[in-house]
């Protein structure tokens, strides 16, 4: 045998050794109470968001069944409050734009939901909160409220007027390890559902995915966060207390409803924390568009006329 051969022979057999990557043990559990406290702290901190200078791509099914598709630059608001019942509310407006030119338009308030589109369909859909059509817009500025994933989440039903009951597992396996929180309905005059799952990643404490499901069990939608950075918080008014650290936002998310086929993709540049949102200036930015007078073809969702997208749930 070639002396040097021989010589390397034994550095062979260590290689393996010396250049496996450790398995790393995952982090210490935490209860349902510690993980909803960490999750409820950073909701506390965005009562109001900005994200201009937005990418958007969405994709969707026409009344005739074709896909119709939109790569535009945009912007999205959002703010969240109590409503008068006590309950959380939140309050959503994107606006996707060609040109300088609004082409796409997706919003919720208290009382309505609506999307738009200004091109070639020039229609928009339009409906009541929890009216007959929800489910029945080809996608939902509700959903993206929640799928954020920056709502305040209660605690038991004690402490939730809407019904609400929370529950976890955790998963140390595959990696990266997780708690999958459960959002639970649980109205009196229907079975109990799960709304949707958060599944935080416990290294990291961010919350990397949100799954959707209709009252029947199935599930609705998908949703992916990444690229979590600090939002910018210029436009919070200091006086004289001090901030506390910026929350880690999601400046990236996809969205896909199967059932449906259809999504939604954002990337911000920069997300910027907006209180001012509570007040006059966000009542004016997230009323209800008079779509008529713009010149669009109104669809109300709500009618007995209207046709659900495919795959879209019937109202709960």
């Amino acid at each position: 045998m070639n002396k040097y051969f021989a010589a390397l022979l034994p550095l062979a057999f260590l290689l393996p050794a010396c250049c496996t990557t450790p398995t790393l043990a995952p982090p210490a559990t935490i209860s349902l109470t510690q993980q909803v406290d960490v999750l409820n702290q950073r909701a506390a901190l965005v009562t109001g968001l900005r994200a201009p200078g937005a990418q958007v791509w969405v994709q969707f099914k026409d009344d005739g069944g074709h896909t119709q598709s939109y790569t535009l630059d945009g912007s999205l608001l959002f703010r969240q409050y109590a409503n008068p019942a006590g309950e959380q509310a939140a309050d959503v407006l994107l606006v996707g734009r060609y040109a300088g030119q609004d082409v796409f338009e997706l919003g919720s308030n208290q009382t309505d939901h609506w999307m738009a589109i200004r091109r070639e369909a020039n229609k928009a859909y339009i409906g009541k909160i929890g009216g007959p059509g929800a489910g029945m817009i080809p996608l939902m500025a509700e959903d993206v409220a929640k799928v954020l994933a920056i709502a305040r989440l209660y605690e038991n039903l004690a402490q939730s007027p809407a019904a609400l009951r929370l529950a976890m597992t955790i998963q140390d396996q595959p990696e990266p390890p997780t708690n999958e929180v459960y959002i639970i309905h649980t109205p009196t005059d229907r079975p109990a559902w799960i709304e949707r799952i958060e599944v935080v990643n416990r290294r990291t404490g961010d919350v990397d995915e949100v799954r959707m499901y209709r009252p029947d069990g199935v599930l609705e939608a998908t949703a992916r966060l990444s690229d979590y950075r600090a939002a910018d918080g210029d436009g919070v008014v200091v006086e004289t207390q001090a901030l506390p650290p910026a929350p880690r936002l999601p400046h990236k998310f996809q969205l896909d409803y199967p059932g449906r086929q259809a999504k939604l993709e954002l990337t911000f540049g920069t997300m910027k924390l907006a209180p001012e949102l509570l007040g006059p200036a966000g009542r004016r930015a997230f009323a209800t568009p008079n779509f008529g007078e713009q010149g669009l073809e109104i669809i109300d969702v709500d009618a007995p006329r209207a046709a659900a997208p495919p795959g879209a749930a019937k109202a709960p």
